[in-house]
C-alpha cells in the first residue's frame, strides 16, 4: 500500500472515530517518514497526554514554522491568548462522521476525567469545554479526494507556579531509581524510536507460516499488549522451536507485570536456544522484580557473551551496579551502552543518577535536565530531576516535579519524603507534613522521612514531637550525625536542658567535618546561653571561632562575635603614673 493511500486511511479512521487503527497508520507513516509536518498534526489528535500532544505539534512548527494549526493548539495547551495575527479556524462542517467521532471521542475523555485524581482533574478542568469545542473541529472542507480534511483536537494544560528554597545544611543518601518498568496501555514513546525511548525490538526473523507472530509485532508497536500475548501465544504453538515466539511472551507478560509468567517464558526461549541473548536480559528484569536480592549479574553477562551489541544488557549491568554503589563499573558500561545508544533518555538518566551518587550535583543536574527533555514522558526522570534541584540547593524547583511523578508513582514512599523535603526546605511546613505523614504511612521504616519530619517540628515550635521522630531517624540510622544533633535540638526544645547539652555533646563522636563541629557548639552555646551558663557558652563560642573560617556560616561567626563583645567588659583606661617633682 503506498505512502498516500496510507495517508487517506488514516483520515478515514479519524473521521469514522477509530483512535487506534488511525494511530497505528501515522505510527507506520512517521517511522518511513518523520519529517512531514502533517503526520505529527494528526499524530496530536490521537496521543493520551499533553505532554505527548505538546512534542507532537512542537515537531510540526520545527518542520512547518508558520503552520497556524499547530500555533493555535500549543497555545490552548498553554492555555495562552492566541495572536492578533493567528486567525480562528474555519467554519465546522458538521457531516454525521464528523458529529460520530466528537462523540465517541468527547465520552472517552469524560469517562477519564470522572475517575481521575482531584490533582488531575483540577489540571485539565480548565480546558475540558474548549477541548470539547476543538474537537467538534475535526473535520474540515472536503479535499479533492473526496475526503475531509481533519483538524487535530487539542487539550489545554495549566502551569503552576515554582516557589524559592531555603537551605538545610544537611544532605541524606537516597535511594536509585529501578530500571523502569512499563505496565499498562503503550504510549507513544513506546511507538516512535526516533521520537522516545523506545521497547527494543530485538529481532524480527522471518515466520512465513505464521501470521500469528506477525500480528503480534504489530500489536507491540500498537500497545496493545493483551493482543500481543495472545498472538505470541499462538506463534509459540505453531513454531515451539523458534526461540524469539517464547521470548515475546515473556516480553509480554512482564511489560503487564506478570513476571512469574514472564520468567517461565524467557526459561523456554533459553531452553530452546541457549544462544538466544535477549532471553537471558528478560529473565534478569524478571528476576529483579520478583526478589530483588536475586543477582542478576550472570544472566546479564550471558546476554552479552552472546550478543556484545545488546544494549540493553550493559543498561542493565549499569543500574545493578549503581545499586550495588560500585561507581566505576556502572559508569563503564554506562560508556558501552551510551556508543551503542548514544541519543537514548535513559543514558543521561542513569548518568545523571551516578553523578548524584558521587556528589557531583551540577553534572547531575545536567544529565539529569537532558533526558527530560529527550524523552518528556520518562517519569523516574522527574524524580531524578528533583533529587539533583534539590541537591543543588533548589528546593522549589523540585516540587512541580516532584508532585508530577506521584501523580502516576502514588506508592513510592522515598518520593513522598523527598518532596516532604523540598516543601520543607522551601518553608511549605503544613504541607511538609501532609507528604512526610503519607511517606511515613507506606513506609515505617523510611529514616529520611522521619529526620525531615523531625525538622519540620522543630520549625513549628512542637519539641516533643520532634524528639519522637529524631529518635526514629537515630533507631533506623544510629550513625547519621544530623540525625543526633537533631535529637539534641529537639530535646532543648521540649525543655529537657541537660539531656539536650548530654546528647549534642555525644553527637561529637559522629562528628566528621569541622562543619559538624561548628554545628555542636553553636547549638550547645545557644543552650548554655538560654540556661544562664555564660561561661561555657563563652568556652563553645571560643572554640567556634577557632575553626577554619569557610567551615562557620558567617551569620553564625557574626552574631558569636557580637556576643562575645557584649558579655566581657571593656578594660578600665590606665591610670598615668604622676610625674615625679624635680
Amino acid at each position: 500500500m503506498s505512502e498516500e493511500e496510507l495517508r487517506k486511511e488514516a483520515i478515514e479512521a479519524i473521521a469514522n472515530g477509530q483512535r487506534q487503527r488511525a494511530r497505528d497508520i501515522l505510527v507506520r507513516l512517521l517511522r518511513a517518514d518523520q519529517s512531514n509536518p502533517e503526520y505529527w498534526l494528526w499524530m496530536s489528535s490521537l496521543v493520551d497526554t499533553p505532554k505527548e500532544r505538546r512534542y507532537c505539534l512542537k515537531r510540526v512548527l520545527q518542520l512547518d514554522p508558520g503552520n497556524k494549526s499547530a500555533q493555535r493548539g500549543l497555545l490552548s495547551i498553554e492555555g495562552l491568548p492566541p495572536p492578533q495575527d493567528l486567525k480562528p479556524p474555519p467554519v465546522v462542517r458538521t457531516g454525521q462522521p464528523a458529529i460520530a467521532l466528537a462523540k465517541s471521542m468527547m465520552k472517552r475523555l469524560f469517562s477519564y476525567f470522572s475517575q481521575a485524581s482531584w490533582r488531575t482533574r483540577g489540571f485539565f478542568g480548565a480546558g475540558f469545554l474548549l477541548f470539547g469545542l476543538l474537537l467538534l473541529g475535526i473535520i474540515g472542507p472536503p479535499n479533492r479526494s473526496g475526503g475531509r480534511a481533519v483538524r487535530p483536537a487539542i487539550a489545554p494544560s495549566l502551569s503552576t507556579p515554582r516557589p524559592t528554597a531555603t537551605l538545610l545544611p544537611t544532605n541524606t543518601p537516597w535511594h536509585l531509581t529501578p530500571t523502569p518498568t512499563f505496565v499498562g496501555p503503550v504510549p507513544l514513546w513506546m511507538q516512535l524510536e526516533a521520537t522516545y525511548t523506545p521497547t527494543p525490538v530485538y529481532v524480527e526473523t522471518p515466520h512465513p507460516i505464521s501470521e500469528a507472530y506477525r500480528a503480534g509485532l504489530r500489536a507491540l508497536h500498537a500497545g496493545d499488549l493483551p493482543s500481543m500475548l495472545l498472538f505470541m501465544q499462538q506463534a509459540a504453538d505453531i513454531e515451539p522451536q523458534a526461540a524469539d515466539t517464547h521470548y515475546y511472551v515473556g516480553e509480554a507478560y512482564r511489560l503487564m507485570g506478570e513476571f512469574e509468567k514472564a520468567l517461565e517464558a524467557y526459561d523456554r526461549a533459553v531452553n530452546t536456544n541457549p544462544g538466544f541473548a535477549p532471553a537471558y536480559l528478560g529473565r534478569a528484569r524478571a528476576n529483579s522484580q520478583i526478589n530483588p536480592q536475586i543477582e542478576p549479574a550472570e544472566d546479564l553477562s550471558k546476554a552479552l557473551d552472546f550478543d556484545p551489541l545488546l544494549a540493553e544488557a550493559y543498561l542493565e549491568r549499569a543500574v545493578n551496579f549503581l545499586d550495588q554503589g560500585d561507581l566505576d563499573a556502572a559508569r563503564h558500561d554506562l560508556e558501552l551502552y551510551g556508543e551503542l545508544k548514544p541519543s537514548s533518555p535513559l543514558l543521561f538518566l542513569y548518568l545523571a543518577q551516578l553523578h548524584l551518587e558521587a556528589g557531583d550535583y551540577e553534572a547531575a543536574l545536567q544529565n539529569a535536565q537532558l533526558a527530560h527533555e529527550l524523552d518528556l514522558t520518562l517519569l523516574p526522570a522527574y524524580l531524578t530531576l528533583g533529587r539533583a534541584n534539590i541537591a543543588m540547593g533548589d528546593a522549589g524547583e523540585a516540587i512541580e516535579l516532584l508532585e508530577t511523578y506521584l501523580l502516576f508513582e502514588k506508592k513510592d514512599a522515598p518520593a513522598w519524603g523527598l518532596l516532604g523535603r523540598a516543601l520543607y526546605e522551601s518553608g511549605k511546613l503544613g504541607e511538609a507534613l501532609e507528604r512526610l505523614n503519607k511517606a511515613i504511612e507506606l513506609d515505617e521504616e523510611l529514616a529520611d522521612a522521619y529526620f525531615y519530619r523531625g525538622h519540620t517540628f522543630l520549625e513549628m515550635g512542637e519539641g516533643q514531637s520532634a524528639v519522637n521522630d529524631f529518635f526514629e531517624a537515630r533507631r533506623l540510622n544510629p550513625e547519621s550525625f544530623a540525625a543526633s544533633l537533631g535529637m539534641g535540638r529537639a530535646l532543648w526544645l521540649a525543655g529537657r536542658t541537660s539531656d539536650a547539652i548530654r546528647q549534642i555533646t555525644g553527637s561529637q563522636d559522629l562528628a566528621g567535618t569541622d562543619e559538624d563541629l561548628a554545628q555542636i557548639y553553636y547549638w550547645r552555646a545557644t543552650i548554655y546561653a538560654g540556661a544562664g551558663n555564660l561561661a561555657a557558652a563563652i568556652k563553645d563560642w571560643e572554640a567556634l571561632l577557632a575553626l577554619p573560617e569557610e567551615a562557620v556560616p558567617a551569620d553564625w561567626a557574626t552574631a558569636v562575635r557580637a556576643s562575645l563583645l557584649a558579655l566581657t567588659p571593656s578594660p578600665a583606661p590606665a591610670t598615668p603614673s604622676p610625674t615625679p617633682a624635680l
